[in-house]
């Protein structure tokens, strides 16, 4: 069984255990870890895209500035906070000056 809510089942843990013949707490965890891991399996795309885009504006200062990889991915880190934007979105104006 699965539910949008985390809470869906609370206090009817016992109930739906026996009504499939398992333990309570097994019938809890595997739903909640299917549940998690197929949301997770949704964001994963984007979460890449977000990841290349950084470290793709992370190698452009590393080569235009000298920098390291640590240096660089602090900058853009630091600029997407003091600019309250994300962090990819600096790494596109980086990507965008450096073509």
């Amino acid at each position: 069984m699965y539910a949008a809510e985390p809470s869906a089942f609370d206090g009817l843990e016992e109930q739906l255990a026996n009504a499939v013949g398992a333990a309570a707490s097994e019938v809890v965890k595997n739903g909640d870890m299917s549940f998690r891991t197929r949301e997770w399996a949704r964001a994963l795309p984007d979460k890449l895209q977000v990841l290349e885009a950084i470290e793709l504006a992370v190698g452009i200062l590393m080569q235009s500035r000298g920098w390291g990889a640590t240096q660089a991915r602090e900058r853009i880190f630091s600029a997407a906070d003091r600019a309250g934007i994300a962090a990819d979105s600096v790494a596109a104006v980086v990507a965008e000056l450096a073509s």
